[in-house]
């Protein structure tokens, strides 16, 4: 009630002001705009704290606000980079820090626990290290958020320091609230000792491009994915596979794409099933159709 209250509160100067601009004798563009403008980012300076009660003040002040602000960490690695280094450069150092997992026991496990411990910043989760019994940690939230918004940061390896050893881990599933959107919980597998005898089994999303050179596009038709709900699961032994796979649509045969077109990753491959393979013995990944009617 009180971040909806505070939200209608800030709405309703956004329209007194707007009505004072009206009322107002007539002033220049150059001279009237710069006056609005502050008083609109003083009122959003005053509602600043983006706690967890005030997550409806957030489509408001991003109304008002357009200039972007870094977090402590984000800034701070930024004052021990060059100056010529773009945002880029910060991105990859964060993500590149491992983070910091400290072992959840059993008395710490449960619903109640739970809720006490994600309300200090602590985020649960599981490490899955082959067939043996998933270790059960506890994770910061601040830390876990850094690469939150990140595109593809689910289909990423990530350092994980945990008792003295630092390892690479890969986010299988995860829950997210819808509200704040921060991690609830986290399934993380760990990078295999041996990935060329057991390797790790990723779902990368596809990309097209070049659509535009097919001829059934050309007359008004589509392109349809066949692995659009899940990716095309891949079976990688390196730890530098990319987050999608980019599919040059230039190359198919009779509008169709198959697998045999599709250049993989190094060090990657694909396991697939007798039952999905046509006739020739391919695997079909898209298809350019026409629109019926």
């Amino acid at each position: 009630e009180r971040s909806t209250l505070r939200c209608t509160m800030l709405r309703g100067t956004m329209l007194s002001l707007r009505l004072l601009q009206r009322r107002a004798a007539p002033v220049s563009p150059a001279s009237g705009a710069k006056p609005f403008l502050s008083l609109c980012k003083m009122a959003a300076s005053s509602y600043s704290s983006t706690s967890l009660g005030d997550a409806a003040m957030l489509p408001a002040r991003r109304e008002l606000s357009s200039v972007p602000t870094l977090s402590a960490e984000a800034e701070a690695a930024t004052e021990q980079l060059p100056t010529e280094f773009s945002g880029l450069a910060v991105e990859k150092r964060l993500l590149d820090k491992p983070w910091n997992a400290t072992f959840r026991p059993k008395e710490e496990q449960g619903k109640g626990k739970t809720v006490e411990f994600r309300k200090k910043g602590f985020c649960p989760a599981i490490i899955q290290d082959g067939s043996k019994p998933f270790v059960c940690i506890w994770l910061k939230t601040k830390e876990v958020n850094l690469v939150r918004y990140k595109g593809g940061w689910a289909r990423r390896l990530y350092p994980v320091k945990y008792e003295g050893e630092t390892f690479l881990v890969y986010v299988r599933q995860f829950t997210a609230y819808m509200l704040t959107g921060d991690v609830g919980h986290m399934h993380l597998i760990k990078w295999p000792e041996n990935p060329e005898v057991k390797p790790l089994a990723v779902n990368l999303p596809i990309r097209f491009f070049n659509t535009e050179k097919c001829e059934r596009v050309k007359l008004g038709g589509f392109v349809q994915n066949m692995h659009a709900r899940h990716g095309l699961k891949l079976m990688v032994t390196k730890p530098n596979f990319p987050t999608w796979l980019d599919l040059d649509f230039a190359k198919a045969e009779k509008d169709d794409f198959y697998l045999d077109m599709l250049e993989l990753p190094e060090g990657s491959y694909v396991k697939v099933p007798p039952t999905r393979l046509n006739a020739a013995g391919r695997l079909l990944l898209a298809r350019a159709k026409r629109v019926r009617g």
